[in-house]
């Protein structure tokens, strides 16, 4: 059975906090002009067929110790260092950070000199708090990133079971795109899904990464994206994400 839906109980529920989304949008833009970083341009370059209409910018960066200059420098010899806290190889998931490159996704605590002293900064403080208040004793929210989905783009259903949770803050969003979520109530995969549309209205969602669940992008206009923002919590003793379709 599919529902359609917003808030799901337990796996999708809304926070008690609210953001000014203009104001966001207006420091993404100055992001953008100060780096000549264009959205539509850079997904169009993106020719990896498991990348193909996804992107990500960090808002939050690892300190440059030798294992992250390593990187910078296996990509590029001229590494505009200002630049790739933001843009570029260190923008790669949370899998492939570790395993390819061997940087612990929870080290991208340090907040981008660029975002630090305007709103954006002081978001990130606030939900970082917020989530310090609402849960203490569990880990930090560390690792802070904007994730694009172009139309066409999404996810397969699963579990992100290296993460306690996600809050996700909609920047920008259109009415075909969706959050799932899936509960498994039978035998192997039998159970509900719930598709929940997340409006970019200054409210901030805390999103169950333990159970089943995607993101997708459905609209039929052309560079219709969506956008949220993405603000990690890690578990230590979590191992790596389980796919329905991998199992």
């Amino acid at each position: 059975m599919n529902n359609i839906s917003t808030e799901v109980p337990g796996l999708i529920d809304q926070c008690a906090i609210t953001f000014d989304i203009a104001r966001i949008k207006q420091d993404l833009l100055d992001f953008s002009n100060s780096f000549d970083f264009h959205v539509d341009t850079v997904l169009r370059r993106i020719t990896d067929p498991k990348k193909i209409g996804q992107l990500s910018i960090n808002l939050t960066h690892p300190e440059f110790t030798p294992e992250v200059l390593n990187v910078l420098h296996n990509n590029n010899d001229n590494v505009n260092y200002e630049r790739a806290k933001y843009i570029g190889p260190l923008t790669f998931g949370d899998r492939p950070a570790i395993e390819l490159h061997g940087i612990e996704p929870s080290s991208y605590n340090v907040i981008g000199k660029f975002f630090e002293d305007r709103y954006l900064g002081d978001v990130i403080r606030q939900i970082q708090q917020y989530h310090s208040s609402m849960n203490p004793g569990m880990e930090p929210v560390t690792r802070v990133n904007c994730a694009y989905l172009d139309p066409g783009a999404g996810f397969t259903l699963h579990k992100d079971t290296h993460t306690r949770m996600k809050y996700h803050l909609p920047v920008h969003t259109n009415q075909f795109a969706y959050m799932m979520t899936h509960t498994v109530t039978g035998s192997d995969i039998d159970g509900t899904t719930t598709f929940s549309h997340l409006p970019a209205d200054g409210r901030l969602w805390v999103l169950n990464t333990n159970e089943f669940h995607n993101a997708i992008n459905l609209s039929p206009i052309r560079h219709d994206y969506r956008m949220h923002i993405i603000f990690s919590v890690y578990d230590k003793n979590g191992s790596f994400y389980d796919s329905i379709v991998r199992k």
